[in-house]
């Protein structure tokens, strides 16, 4: 079910492009027919959203299928990770991450390769959540033992330098932001429990008990309006939208930071692809003349 409705989206979108192409060259929509290539050479380059995780066995950046339940290696990224987070910022198509224990740094992460490139130090101990509001605006989390009187914050994407926002008592699993509803969603480490957060004084209102878990990263997929969680015993479960958990997979590895990310077609995708349907016009128009 979850693959169709994806497929019908992506034909969806390529049906409104097309019909918004032909418009614009003054091409009566009788003719629509005759460009279905230019639809599916479209669906076929639009880029998915996939969830992303970095697996700290082997300090890998790897992407799980929601729908196969298969995971797949995209590279090494170059650094140590213990218990931190990785947030998508769709303002500028960028994945960042925190290294976690023993690694105070914020990253940007290469979703072609897994390399990661310093952002800079945050200085902060124990940060392991990490999440990136609709504004573009990144916030972060640490344990409350290791951060008594601070342990929300925002980093600065220009030098990774943390902000003080406020404190709650709630040990960190990870951050994801609901863009349906507008809340930072937080999933505690241990106890399972899900709560949204406050930006503005860092305190965790209650809104569902899941059951115990692993250190783990939560997910939300907007498409489908769930949220996955892939934790440090290699388990991936999916929440519905009010958080009634399924566990789906196991054996992963072990999984501290997660998010889904659309990536931005290489520009050579990208050229490629302009090259043909400019090609393809140049032929309808011929043989119309």
């Amino acid at each position: 079910m979850r693959a169709v409705t994806r497929f019908f989206l992506g034909l969806y979108t390529a049906l409104a492009i097309s019909v918004n192409l032909l418009a614009i060259r003054r091409v009566a929509l009788k003719r629509f027919l005759l460009f279905p290539i230019v639809s599916f050479a479209i669906v076929a380059s639009a880029p998915a959203s996939s969830l992303y995780f970095i697996n700290d066995t082997t300090n890998t950046l790897n992407i799980f299928d929601t729908v196969a339940l298969t995971s797949s290696l995209v590279g090494a990224t170059g650094i140590s990770t213990s218990f931190g987070d990785m947030a998508w910022d769709r303002t500028t198509g960028t994945m960042y991450a925190i290294g976690g224990r023993g690694n105070a740094s914020l990253y940007t992460i290469n979703l072609a390769t897994g390399a990661a490139t310093l952002v800079g130090n945050h200085g902060i101990t124990d940060l392991f959540a990490l999440g990136v509001d609709a504004a573009g605006n990144l916030y972060a989390q640490g344990t409350p033992q290791a951060n008594p009187n601070v342990n929300v914050f925002t980093l600065s994407k220009v030098t990774g330098a943390a902000s003080n926002v406020g404190l709650n008592n709630v040990y960190p699993g990870g951050y994801t932001f609901n863009t349906t509803t507008g809340q930072m969603i937080y999933a505690e480490a241990g106890g399972g429990g899900i709560y949204d957060v406050n930006l503005a004084t860092g305190a965790a209102n209650f809104l569902a008990a899941t059951g115990s878990i692993n250190d783990n990263d939560i997910a939300y997929d907007a498409s489908m309006n769930d949220y996955w969680s892939l934790d440090y015993n290699g388990q991936a479960s999916r929440y519905d939208s009010l958080f009634n958990r399924t566990l789906m997979q196991t054996g992963l590895g072990g999984i501290a930071a997660a998010d889904f990310a659309t990536p931005v077609p290489e520009p050579g995708t990208m050229a490629v692809i302009g090259l043909g349907l400019v090609a393809l016009i140049k032929k309808r128009r011929a043989k119309a003349s």
